[in-house]
């Protein structure tokens, strides 16, 4: 991640962690930074602003990577 971009968590929230729609510019908080070293599919869970609409569209469509991405992310948060 550039320190200039800006970054978008699409997938659940995730209690103490990150919340859906939190950005990111510059880096991640090490709590975050933790669990996308241990889970390292919800990289793809941060999209640019410009691609957010689209992301969210991908997410209500159960055939779309992005809605098995986001399912897969909420059994962590069952887990925790």
């Amino acid at each position: 991640m550039n320190e200039n971009d800006t970054l978008i968590y699409v997938g659940p929230s995730l209690d103490q962690i990150v919340r859906n729609g939190a950005s990111f510019r510059g880096g991640f908080p090490p709590r975050l930074t933790e669990l996308l070293y241990a889970y390292p599919f919800i990289n793809e869970l941060m999209v640019t602003p410009e691609l957010l609409a689209e992301a969210k569209k991908n997410i209500r469509n159960s055939e779309s990577n992005l809605n098995t991405l986001y399912r897969k992310a909420e059994n962590i948060r069952r887990k925790k």
